[in-house]
């Protein structure tokens, strides 16, 4: 597992040296395998997401959880696979509510509305 902290401190060491002109070849070598590494993690966590859609009703409260993330992308992510596994994760509601109108992240906004629309269709009348 990777040390937040001193992956926080390599990359804000990266971006002082692009900025200030003095990035070497080691430097965009550094850059390119943390954009690596994070499409890694990205791919990693949405088949998390996929997998735990595919568990259902069970994976609910570990996606609650994850609704409470500091990163945007997981909070979506768990929207996105709340909404996946559909009414059986109606329990969610009232944590995917609220991120609809407050999360300060677009892509949570839109994963939340997308997922409370999958758990609570709306029915239409038939006449």
């Amino acid at each position: 597992m990777l040390d937040q902290d001193r992956v926080s401190g390599c990359s804000d060491d990266l971006v002082e040296a692009f900025r200030s002109g003095n990035a070497t070849t080691e430097n965009a070598r550094q850059l390119e395998n943390m954009a690596r590494i994070s499409e890694a993690d990205l791919a990693c966590m949405v088949a998390a997401e996929d997998a735990l859609a595919k568990i259902g009703h069970a994976a609910v409260p570990a996606l609650l959880d994850a609704l409470k993330d500091p990163s945007p992308n997981r909070r979506s992510g768990s929207a996105k696979a709340l909404g996946q596994i559909g009414p059986a994760a109606a329990t969610a509601l009232p944590s995917l509510q609220p991120l609809v109108k407050d999360d300060p992240a677009e892509t949570v906004r839109q994963a939340a509305a997308e997922a409370v629309k999958q758990i609570k269709p709306r029915r239409w009348l038939s006449f």
